[in-house]
């Protein structure tokens, strides 16, 4: 991986990397599948291994969707997408000229793109192009909304996967929206409902629909917004209950404070009353997601019951009825709390 301590470093790194994935050798021409692309760009370790990427080939361009870290600047991202640009048109010489490289931050609804060209990468490695004059030239944009920023792609001839996603119109915006399915499962999401709507997507795309995508595309971003609103206000509790563990006198063995014994709720009671309500929440996104009304209601009632429950101190019962929901709505908090 290239750690970026600063920006001069980031463009020696730049020109070190250029060195380094020159020599690649090229692979033979065909039909690229996202496996492919997947398998070289991992190979390249530009970015930490575990962070969520995808890429798909259409047109001679390639698409790639990547994790952007917190510490990231703009300039991170522009040399991160230089080398993933260098790379594949090492591999792929003849059949991508132009890369254009979406990393997401989904938790701050933040959506940045870069467009790299071939004539970019020749520039700066004939030396016509400084180091600086490369990243001054690339331009970042931040997407507010990634699903309506701009008008449809033009459809494609490549072949989508089960990896990627099919040609066709607003692949760029396709391939986010199953990033984006990706890091709420990995988070403990039941994304079932929304792989579902992620396929009719798909369906519309390869009959050239742009009319319904316009719709579709838009519902399910949203869709995928509330539920990340979800996981973040659950993960939030769960922070605040570790530090309560680590920080509690009744955790470690001290005595009651004055406060509890006055009839204040003891910094116990708090954590287990921050972890039920972490879990409560956290079931909100699947019940939002149950294609059945009659369901919804029917858990919105049980959801409301082990609210009381946990208004009256009932801890045991309140944790054995959201087990139960857990299990039926197939989903786990991402702090594991049980």
């Amino acid at each position: 991986m290239f750690k970026k301590q600063a920006t001069a470093l980031s463009l020696s790194l730049i020109a070190g990397a250029f060195l380094l994935i020159s020599n690649s050798v090229p692979v033979q021409a065909g039909p690229v599948t996202p496996t492919e692309l997947m398998a070289i760009l991992k190979n390249a370790k530009i970015i930490d291994q575990t962070a969520l990427m995808r890429a798909v080939l259409t047109d001679q361009e390639a698409l790639v969707t990547a994790k952007r870290s917190a510490k990231d600047t703009d300039n991170d991202c522009k040399i991160n997408a230089v080398m993933f640009a260098k790379t594949l048109m090492d591999a792929y010489p003849d059949q991508v000229l132009r890369c254009k490289v979406m990393f997401f931050d989904f938790e701050k609804s933040r959506y940045s793109q870069i467009v790299i060209r071939k004539g970019d990468v020749a520039a700066f490695r004939s030396g016509s192009l400084s180091k600086d004059a490369l990243l001054g030239s690339l331009e970042i944009t931040n997407v507010a909304d990634p699903s309506m920023n701009a008008a449809a792609s033009q459809s494609g001839t490549g072949s989508g996967s089960a990896t990627g996603v099919v040609a066709g119109p607003f692949q760029d915006k396709r391939l986010l929206l199953l990033s984006h399915i990706e890091a709420l499962s990995q988070k403990g999401t039941n994304v079932k409902a929304f792989r579902a709507i992620f396929d009719q997507i798909e369906d519309m795309a390869r009959q050239g629909n742009e009319t319904a995508l316009n719709q579709k595309i838009p519902y399910l971003l949203e869709k995928l917004q509330e539920q990340q609103k979800l996981v973040k206000q659950a993960s939030q509790v769960g922070r605040s209950s570790t530090t309560a563990v680590q920080s509690s006198p009744s955790t470690s063995g001290a005595p009651a404070s004055a406060g509890a014994a006055a009839g204040q709720p003891s910094a116990a009671d708090t954590l287990q009353a921050n972890k039920l309500i972490s879990r409560r929440l956290f079931l909100e996104g699947a019940i939002n997601q149950a294609p059945d009304d009659n369901k919804k209601n029917s858990y919105r009632q049980r959801v409301a019951h082990i609210d009381s429950l946990i208004e009256e101190h009932k801890w045991k019962d309140a944790d054995k009825e959201i087990a139960t929901m857990e299990k039926e709505l197939d989903v786990k908090h991402p702090f594991g709390f049980h």
